[in-house]
């Protein structure tokens, strides 16, 4: 496994659970990405959905980091997209 050691367990983790790695990159190809740097302390991507064309964000990193960028009011958690920009 190529790459930062966190990415290669979360692979291996969903592969245990049964999901596939080439079907999940086919079927939501990322569109772009936020490398991790130590300043920032987290890593963010940008994947469609090839069947709805919808963008997903998806974050990797510091909890401390992460837990103020997001609302959790409602039944979901919606990224409050000024504060990834600006963290």
């Amino acid at each position: 496994m190529n790459g930062d050691p966190t990415e290669g367990a979360l692979i291996v983790s969903s592969m245990k659970c049964g999901w596939d790695e080439h079907k999940l990159n086919k079927s939501y190809p990322r569109v772009d990405i936020l490398p991790f740097e130590s300043d920032r302390q987290f890593m963010a991507t940008i994947n469609t959905d090839a069947n709805s064309n919808e963008n997903y964000i998806y974050l990797k990193g510091y909890i401390e980091v992460l837990s103020p960028l997001y609302d959790t009011s409602g039944n979901s958690f919606c990224l409050l997209g000024s504060k990834l920009l600006s963290a």
